[in-house]
């Protein structure tokens, strides 16, 4: 007996392959591998266990094959000869995955160069190079009375600002990245304060772990000049996988919520427009409408129709929708044309 169930898995096997790599002719399933199958006693269920040659298509591949799981098991039944084809079921291979992981890690350790004395002593002279006082000396000098002003005005004054340029806070953060933080006073001023999030985020690997930090940390983002600069620090993935993790930031202010929205962006793709606006949760303060706008601009140019059926829906307030399409109206990216159809469709 398991000799026949070992022949009829292997028939199975190597039919549903053809089936999917060759009689489904989709882009996705071309680079599809079965793994494994596994069948019940009564031979009336099987479970299909598939991967993609690319990790992070793994997700799109099984959702696509149990949407036609139906059909999938049409053409099985006229290529093999059993009594009843089993219901199929499509999972994705996490075994597979696990082992890619487990393999990374040994050929990491394989490549690590063993720490030594010496090394740990290097170290330590860098900790004394680099150390929080010296950090903020350097800031200090880099302060410019002017620009502080100006900072000062467009932050709304949440807090005194320096008037260090963009690229010398990003170059403070990444010369001094290894630096122990835990005495740095983040009410001193703005820059400090990004300086502190962006060496902060640097130093964490996994994006759940960053937006945990963020949420810890949350009284310290007080303006839009933090958030819409260290949202590019966050580590991004899968966007179904990650909107659980980045769901966890709308618990918290107004900044996080705004943080929030110009993470998502980053996934942003012309082939995701649709899953992206299922994102979208309106918000009362204008600091998120704001975030919202301008998410809502870069997916219109990538998808018009989409986004044109979203806000149709009312699924946004009118006042986001107005700042949108203020939006699309100071863009150079669409012509006068483009902008005066979107109006006219909006209206409609």
């Amino acid at each position: 007996m398991a000799d026949k169930k070992g022949r009829i898995l292997e028939i199975i096997k190597r039919n549903l392959s053809e089936i999917i790599i060759y009689e489904m002719k989709n882009e996705l399933t071309r680079y599809a591998i079965i793994n494994e199958i596994v069948i019940s006693k009564d031979y009336c269920y099987c479970k299909v266990y598939v991967s993609h040659i690319d990790e992070n298509k793994n997700i799109n591949l099984v959702n696509f094959l149990n949407k036609r799981k139906g059909q999938i098991r049409t053409l099985l039944s006229k290529r093999i000869d059993i009594y009843k084809t089993p219901e199929l079921s499509f999972l994705i291979d996490e075994t597979m995955i696990n082992k890619r992981k487990i393999d990374n890690l040994l050929l990491e350790v394989k490549n690590e160069k063993m720490y030594t004395l010496q090394d740990l002593k290097r170290d330590q002279q860098k900790r004394k190079e680099y150390s929080l006082e010296k950090m903020q000396k350097e800031i200090k000098s880099l302060k410019d009375k002017k620009r502080a002003l100006f900072n000062e005005r467009i932050t709304s004054r949440v807090l005194p600002c320096l008037g260090l340029k963009m690229q010398d806070i990003r170059k403070i953060a990444n010369t001094y990245k290894h630096t122990d933080l835990s005495n740095m006073n983040l009410d001193s001023s703005l820059e400090e304060n990004l300086i502190y999030f962006l060496i902060s985020l640097s130093n964490i690997d996994t994006l759940k772990e960053q937006i945990s930090f963020t949420l810890k940390n949350k009284e310290h983002l007080l303006s839009w000049y933090i958030t819409d600069s260290i949202s590019s620090s966050y580590h991004i993935g899968d966007i179904n996988s990650d909107s659980r993790d980045l769901i966890s930031l709308q618990i918290g202010n107004s900044y996080c919520k705004r943080l929030r929205y110009y993470i998502i962006n980053r996934y942003l793709v012309k082939e995701n427009v649709g899953r992206v606006l299922q994102l979208i949760i309106d918000d009362e303060d204008i600091v998120c409408k704001k975030a919202i706008a301008f998410l809502l601009e870069e997916a219109y140019f990538l998808n018009k129709e989409k986004v044109i059926s979203f806000l149709k829906k009312k699924t946004v307030s009118e006042k986001t929708t107005s700042l949108f399409l203020r939006k699309v109206k100071e863009s150079k990216k669409f012509t006068p044309e483009e902008k005066e159809d979107l109006v006219k469709k909006l209206i409609v």
